[in-house]
């Protein structure tokens, strides 16, 4: 019997890919693959494809156990940044001293320059292992991180400059004081 199989595969960045249809040798079914080249006049169909896997793969990241780690994208920049995490664990949100409260009294104590950013991720912050390291979480690419802390990480604002600390932000994990060191803007 033969199965009755097609797959279209477009490497979306050069719009090459390959055409997998039915073959039959003998009494079995195989796939036969050729290497085909989509010509420049089907830019059309790339980019109906493209916005096709956008669409699903942005839908599929809302969910929050996604991490936004499958969301559609050519953005290759990396950063490096650190991170104070007030967890929802240590933290929750109906604590008389919840997250949000913590990260944003901390901060400012950061601001005036009582605490440093390192000192505070040493001793308060619910990352074992960044807070380690003063916060330090080494470069990461972009939608590495959950979609918020992204976001905040990779938003470029000319207002504000490297070092400046952002949040709190939240996320699934609580709430963030980030403080981004570097980020390639390729």
């Amino acid at each position: 019997m033969l199965r009755r199989a097609a797959l279209v595969t477009l490497t979306l960045a050069s719009c090459d890919g390959y055409v997998v249809g039915p073959t039959r040798m003998g009494t079995t079914a195989t796939a036969k693959a050729m290497r085909v080249s989509v010509a420049p006049a089907m830019n059309p169909l790339k980019n109906s494809i493209d916005g096709i896997v956008k669409g699903l793969a942005d839908k599929f990241s809302e969910n929050e156990k996604g991490f936004g780690l499958l969301k559609y994208s050519i953005d290759e920049r990396t950063a490096q940044a650190s991170h104070i995490l007030f967890s929802l664990e240590d933290y929750p949100d109906d604590a008389e001293v919840d997250g949000m409260k913590m990260a944003a009294a901390l901060k400012q104590k950061i601001e005036d320059g009582e605490f440093t950013f390192e000192f505070v991720a040493e001793k308060f912050s619910g990352d074992p292992t960044s807070s380690e390291k003063g916060g330090n979480l080494g470069t990461f690419k972009r939608g590495a991180m959950v979609p918020e802390f992204d976001e905040a990480v990779f938003k470029v604002d000319d207002d504000v400059p490297l070092g400046t600390l952002i949040g709190p932000v939240r996320t699934i994990y609580g709430h963030h004081l980030i403080k981004v060191v570097k980020r390639d803007e390729a």
